[in-house]
């Protein structure tokens, strides 16, 4: 966890933003999975663009609740082996996020 806001009292959840290191061997696209422990859709996650310095909004889980999502990261989204999100939560670890590759 690089950082956690917990806003001013008027609305409820965190935003969390978690630094993830690409492990050594992971090559070709890369995506990133998120899914709640707590049964229920992630709030939203976003992840970082460190050449723009943007975030990048990913697919919501949706209501219904569909389970578990995953999205490509793009080049500019993972650097020096790292990829930083950002993630509104009810609790600090409630989402888990995976870095997948080849």
């Amino acid at each position: 966890m690089v950082s956690t806001y917990s806003g001013d009292g008027s609305t409820a959840g965190l935003v969390d933003v978690y630094d993830l290191e690409v492990p050594n061997g992971v090559k070709g696209a890369l995506r990133l999975g998120y899914v709640n422990m707590t049964n229920g859709p992630v709030d939203s996650v976003d992840v970082f663009d460190w050449v723009a310095h943007t975030w990048r909004a990913l697919p919501a889980q949706g209501q219904p609740y569909r389970g578990p999502q995953s999205a490509s990261l793009n080049p500019s989204e993972v650097v020096g082996g790292v990829v930083r999100t950002r993630i509104h939560e009810s609790a600090p670890y409630d989402a888990q996020l995976t870095v997948s590759g080849q």
